[in-house]
């Protein structure tokens, strides 16, 4: 389940029962009592939020651990994204957010509680109240965003990340003109502070800026390959998959390396990237010339839902005129995922199986 979808079940469900039911929020001592997984997860976001105690990321760590409640993989997974209590550790998060992924948070009514409680005094609270009230009908879109602005005198990587979001030409914030400089500007403040995310977005507007004329210059592209190749060390998916696309096909300024496109693509895919499968295959297929290999990747990429591999394979078994109805049927599962055929595959596959 999306972030997103998560973030308006939670809202709607606090939202919708909040006037029946108020939230009742136990005090630590109630909680280090009860010691459950639940008790724990709430003395977790009590430390990490500083409720009713000074904020303590350390602690919040520690009560997460030991609780097994699916959101405290989550907010662990978040410490570990964000650098709080921890080293940033992408891969870490990554693999705890995988376990939380069908997590459904409205059982957890206090967690918008002890933001609104904690806002005031918190900047973390503000910034993620903030960024969940985005999917409410109570969300006021210029007060949040000169809001953030405001925050981000903190340094706070993720409310410079949220401003770099806001003013960023690919974001679908509509209170605030597009300005990928000034996307730049936070995110490159982000970026220079480890925040993983913003390193990978920092590369994308980088080279966005590249392809303007009117913005470009001779180092943005450089700084762009920079910060792409320090995002996926770090553990960025998409810039894993990214850079061993760059690999695979070679750029400016990146010569074509197949191992080195294989390394990168393969550490996304250890990530659980599905996409990952699909261009690894498309690497064997294509490049390496390893049909067993390729016909593999692509077949567990299209297990996952990518509409692309059933397509790929479609086209593989009619180029080879070995399987014409094992070309149909992927070609029908590519048009079913919602999959267009730019190839015109269709009309191949009606002479064929018109003969």
């Amino acid at each position: 389940m999306s972030n997103l979808i998560k973030i308006a079940i939670l809202l709607l469900t606090f939202f919708t029962h909040a006037t029946e039911k108020p939230v009742h929020l136990k005090t630590v001592e109630e909680l280090t009592q009860e010691n459950s997984s639940y008790s724990n997860l709430m003395l977790g976001l009590y430390n990490e939020f500083g409720y009713s105690i000074p904020q303590n990321f350390e602690k919040a760590k520690f009560h997460y651990e030991i609780s097994a409640h699916p959101m405290s993989f989550d907010r662990l997974g978040f410490l570990y994204n964000s650098g709080y209590g921890v080293e940033v550790d992408l891969k870490k998060a990554n693999s705890l957010y995988m376990v939380a992924i069908d997590f459904h948070p409205d059982l957890v009514l206090e967690y918008i509680e002890i933001l609104k409680e904690t806002k005031s005094h918190n900047v973390e609270a503000e910034w993620v109240y903030l960024s969940y009230t985005q999917d409410d009908e109570t969300w006021d879109c210029d007060y949040a965003i000169n809001r953030f602005e405001e925050l981000a005198k903190s340094n706070n990587v993720w409310v410079l990340y949220q401003l770099g979001h806001a003013y960023s030409s690919n974001s679908g914030v509509k209170c605030r003109k597009p300005d990928d400089k000034k996307a730049k500007q936070f995110y490159e403040k982000a970026a220079n502070l480890g925040h993983p995310q913003s390193m990978n977005n920092l590369s994308v507007i980088l080279t966005k800026l590249k392809e303007n004329p009117l913005s470009s210059n001779e180092d943005s592209q450089v700084d762009s390959l920079y910060w792409l190749k320090k995002a996926a060390v770090t553990g960025v998916i998409k810039s894993q998959i990214n850079l061993g696309l760059k690999y695979l096909y070679g750029a400016t300024y990146l010569e074509k390396d197949i191992e080195k496109s294989l390394y990168w693509l393969s550490e996304a895919r250890n990530q659980g990237s599905s996409w990952s499968k699909f261009y690894l295959g498309i690497a064997y297929l294509r490049v390496l010339k390893d049909k067993e290999k390729g016909l593999e990747l692509m077949k567990e990429a299209s297990g996952e839902d990518i509409c692309r591999a059933d397509y790929e394979l479609s086209r593989y078994y009619l180029d080879n005129q070995t399987n014409v109805k094992e070309a149909k049927a992927y070609f029908d599962a590519s048009q079913k995922k919602g999959c267009k055929d730019p190839s015109n595959l269709e009309s191949r596959l009606l002479k064929l199986v018109n003969k």
